[in-house]
């Protein structure tokens, strides 16, 4: 059971002893017509029904006051979460606009020239290559190479460093 329910109970309990406590006297006076007050159980019940809604505003306010903030923090991360998307949608223009570029031309240069603008834009990369590799002649050759403005292409040559290590393990690279 949670912390509500036995703050309710407990709040219920109070107010019935109090209401038993103190409009006893109160029914009593009234039944036998002694005192000024007749009107005892009247006022018996009024206090009952005063103490019982202040009981339960003691209560629900704490936790109103939760379900407030808890709401508050499910604004921010939907916030958080729609500009997310709005990236997201965003990357996924710029492939889609690729994907279109490629349907329309045939040359595969362009292609590759399209490819690394794009991705570079996307991933804001100072250094990019794309490189294909001649199997039967055992030799890399760069089809795109960006590196801080430089866009010089180097002609075919024998793999090396980290891409003879690719190329051998047929693995992927993965460096941090």
């Amino acid at each position: 059971m949670d912390r509500h329910f036995f703050a309710i109970t407990k709040t219920v309990s109070f107010t019935i002893i109090c209401f038993i406590v103190l409009s006893a006297p109160l029914i009593a006076n009234a039944q036998t017509g002694s005192g000024n007050n007749s009107y005892g159980f009247l006022w018996a019940v009024l206090l009952f029904g005063i103490i019982i809604i202040i009981s339960i505003y003691l209560i629900l306010k704490p936790r109103a006051g939760k379900l407030y903030k808890k709401n508050l923090e499910l604004e921010k991360a939907l916030k958080e979460k729609t500009n997310e998307l709005k990236g997201r949608e965003e990357e996924l223009a710029v492939i889609n606009s690729v994907q279109e570029a490629l349907v329309a031309q045939l040359d595969i240069n362009e292609i590759y020239n399209l490819v690394g603008e794009n991705i570079r834009k996307i991933f804001n990369a100072q250094v990019i290559d794309i490189v294909t590799y001649d199997h039967k002649n055992n030799l890399i050759e760069d089809k795109y190479s960006y590196e801080k403005g430089d866009r010089t292409l180097l002609g075919a040559t024998a793999p090396k460093g980290f891409r003879k290590q690719v190329i051998t393990s047929r693995e992927p690279l993965i460096v941090n």
